[in-house]
């Protein structure tokens, strides 16, 4: 497995989580209990912590593409879902697509 963690400053962290949960109910297993979301794909599982100042979000994938289409995908839809901070800031750690690109 491989694994990349992100930590975005947001004071809107759980209202994140919840309008996710909303936007994927039908498309995949999305669950919210206490105070953490995992949403569960094909060949990886996504956490997301919130926080007073920050969500992280923690995804474990089988390969690298998984992970890079996985990175890009939480990016794009917490912007289009969320609309409540400026454009979100992803600072992914680990085996991240954003990393690997930089380089």
């Amino acid at each position: 497995m491989i694994e990349a963690t992100a930590r975005v400053p947001t004071p809107n962290a759980a209202e994140y989580i919840i309008s996710l949960r909303k936007h994927w109910n039908e498309r995949t297993d999305v669950t919210f209990r206490e105070h953490r979301g995992v949403v569960r794909f094909d060949h990886a599982i996504a956490t997301l912590t919130p926080h007073h100042d920050q969500l992280v979000v923690t995804i474990l994938a089988n390969d690298h593409p998984t992970m890079e289409r996985l990175q890009s995908v939480f990016v794009s839809t917490l912007d289009r879902v969320g609309q409540r901070d400026d454009p979100l800031k992803f600072d992914w750690h680990g085996s991240s697509y954003l990393e690997q690109r930089a380089l």
